[in-house]
């Protein structure tokens, strides 16, 4: 996800996609992959993925949607 927010950000819009398509495809039940995936344009991706990276919302650094993932 983090890949394909940081590929959106430099502007680089398919290989995001790419990235988080590779993600979905390791991690189907995330909720966070498939909201990302469903934007329809370079620019509502742009703006889905800087209103979640903003220094004012906190980073979930736990682990556990490992957990009966694969």
């Amino acid at each position: 996800m983090a890949l394909g927010d940081a590929y959106t950000e430099a502007g680089q819009y398919r290989e995001a996609r790419a990235a988080w398509e590779r993600g979905i495809k390791a991690f189907p039940g995330s909720q966070e992959l498939k909201v990302r995936l469903e934007t329809k344009s370079d620019k509502a991706q742009l703006e889905f993925v800087e209103s979640e990276r903003s220094l004012e919302k906190p980073v979930n650094t736990m682990l556990e949607f490992l957990d009966g993932e694969r």
